[in-house]
């Protein structure tokens, strides 16, 4: 408390109490504690007609709910110093740094920033990294080739973007950067080092974005890669109208058509197949890639000759940013296992577990496939995996400082 602090220096100075009943005293003050009861010395009563009874008093104790002002002798003062401190106090407390991570516009930065990471690079490269994952004999090469066979020009690798890629990437990376920031920056207020704390902030960050919004979403994207086109809808094909000419092909399910008939046969478990397998890839996948970025980051300091607080440049972050992505693949056999849980390929095995669990599919994969079986599809998974953490940590953490600073100049409303 400001007044307070100033009272205690007063000790032993003459000043004048005003109470709120108009009694005005002046003494010696002698202590005042943080309720601001004040007890003055060798006092006296500025209009003694008005108070006769005080004039024999010589001490007293003045209790601080009573007090309305407290006039304080100049010479013993410094004002310059008083009114910064009053400054001060009466500044917007600046909150933690965990608290500003907790703020509402790292949702809407991470929805913006995943958003524009998926719809540029990242969905074709989940689509090629999905298709030779789900189709283990094929080379990467094969795997592009049938990819391109499926329509015209570039839009067969865009197979889910619309409308699952797109709510999956505008909650996802909402509920990453949001979780992430907070817990990375809790960690760091209590003593973690970075690296540590960005590998604590992206596992919570991943377990969050797969069991809050990814199970149905990556389960649907994976279908709509993986399913036969076209695909029927239920029932006859439409008769010609003309007569004597063979029937209208068969209409193609949309991805709406194919969520409604994939609920109707499995319920709720069956749009949310694999979600613990995303669950353990999101945790580990950002756990990886936010720990090692943040580690790199911290070498690369070192590297530089920066110090410990001084930013990174565009390409420093981004160079961090590639070594987080690529190192953070190291977990591809989950990934692998979370594609063949949720495919929907016709090639399969009657070996393959009906009920597939993490442990099954694995072990279904390996006996298939051998070794090199649980790798299929890593190439273009790094490439992902790199322009994602450069999107999701560098230009999140740009976006965020951008941001941060807008508020700063702003100031309160």
């Amino acid at each position: 408390m400001l007044i307070f602090s100033v009272l205690k220096t007063l000790q032993d100075q003459e000043l004048t109490v005003e109470l709120k009943n108009d009694l005005q005293i002046r003494g010696q003050l002698k202590s005042v504690d943080q309720f601001l009861n004040i007890k003055l010395d060798n006092i006296r009563v500025l209009d003694e007609e008005r108070y006769p009874h005080m004039v024999a008093v010589r001490n007293c104790f003045i209790r601080g709910s009573t007090v309305r002002y407290v006039q304080l002798p100049r010479q013993a003062v410094d004002t310059q110093l008083l009114e910064d401190a009053t400054r001060r106090a009466m500044a917007p407390q600046r909150s933690s740094p965990s608290a500003q991570a907790l703020s509402p516009s790292n949702l809407a930065i991470g929805a913006a920033v995943s958003l524009f990471e998926i719809t540029t690079l990242g969905q074709p490269l989940e689509v090629l990294k999905t298709q030779a994952a789900a189709n283990r004999t094929d080379s990467l090469l094969t795997s592009f080739r049938k990819i391109a066979q499926r329509g015209p020009g570039i839009t067969p690798f865009y197979q889910g973007l619309i409308p699952w890629a797109w709510i999956e990437s505008a909650t996802t990376g909402g509920i990453l950067l949001f979780t992430a920031s907070a817990v990375e920056s809790w960690a760091v207020e209590h003593g973690v080092k970075p690296g540590a704390a960005g590998l604590y902030g992206g596992v919570a960050g991943g377990i969050a974005q797969a069991y809050l919004a990814m199970g149905v979403t990556t389960r649907m994207k994976t279908v709509e890669i993986t399913r036969s086109k076209p695909l029927t809808t239920t029932g006859p094909s439409p008769p010609s109208p003309l007569p004597g000419h063979p029937a209208a092909p068969a209409r193609a399910l949309t991805p709406w058509q194919v969520f409604v008939d994939l609920y109707r046969r499995e319920g709720v478990r069956g749009i949310n197949r694999g979600v613990n397998a995303v669950a353990l890839r999101q945790a580990l996948n950002w756990g990886s890639r936010i720990g090692i970025a943040r580690a790199a980051e911290g070498g690369i300091r070192e590297w530089k000759g920066k110090k410990k607080d001084e930013a990174l440049g565009a390409g420093e972050k981004v160079l961090a940013s590639v070594i987080g992505g690529a190192l953070g693949c190291w977990n591809h056999p989950i990934e692998v296992i979370r594609v063949e849980m949720q495919s929907l390929s016709k090639a399969r095995s009657p070996a393959r577990p009906a009920n597939p669990t993490i442990v099954s599919t694995a072990k279904y994969i390996y006996a298939e496939d051998g070794l090199r079986g649980l790798f299929r599809g890593v190439t273009p998974r790094v490439g992902l995996s790199i322009w994602r953490t450069i999107c999701l940590v560098s230009l999140g953490d740009h976006v965020k400082s951008i941001v941060k600073k807008v508020d700063a100049a702003s100031g309160p409303l």
